[in-house]
């Protein structure tokens, strides 16, 4: 079990740096990866969003074989062979939110919403595990609000009419560089 976040602090000690900061969600991977050893780590968080409406998702955990998945997972819940050359239709941005706003009206996207997978059993997430095990729910959930002690909120800045991809050969920049 390897997340995005791992990557720094795996180089990290690749290149003989030694790093550890306690407010990093990444661990080093290093010695699982040279040693085909175990993971360094049993759990991560996909995703933690306490906006009362976010646009996909309310938070997502993994520990051990088990994720929990808790609001709204998006507008694209369906399954797609990963040898099909069309994973869906191709949407702009403005697609996108306007398709969350269209099928969001009317839902409590913090809480109709809520699957428990068991990923060695089940990798391709088909069968909700989550009025079927309680207990694990239950652990998972208290997994996850330990984890909003060190939730940080999203800073989401204005939009910047410098950004415009028209400004940079159709490449989108923050408008600041």
């Amino acid at each position: 079990m390897i997340h995005a976040v791992d990557w720094f602090p795996t180089i990290a000690e690749a290149v003989g740096l030694n790093y550890t900061n306690s407010d990093q969600d990444g661990v080093s991977q290093w010695s699982s990866i040279t040693s085909l050893g175990p993971s360094s780590r049993d759990q991560f968080v996909y995703n933690l969003d306490l906006h009362p409406f976010p646009a996909q998702g309310r938070s997502a955990i993994r520990v051990g074989d088990y994720k929990l998945v808790m609001g709204y997972p998006g507008l694209y819940q369906d399954w797609y062979k990963p040898e099909d050359d069309d994973q869906g239709p191709v949407v702009t941005a403005q697609v996108v939110v306007q398709g969350n706003a269209n099928q969001m009206q009317g839902l409590n996207v913090t809480g109709d919403y809520n699957f428990l997978f068991n990923l060695k059993d089940d990798p391709e997430e088909r069968n909700n595990l989550y009025d079927k095990l309680p207990d694990v729910v239950k652990k998972l959930e208290a997994k996850l609000a330990d984890e909003t002690r060190r939730y940080t909120k999203p800073d989401y800045p204005d939009n910047n009419p410098k950004s415009n991809p028209l400004n940079f050969g159709g490449a989108w920049s923050p408008g600041w560089c």
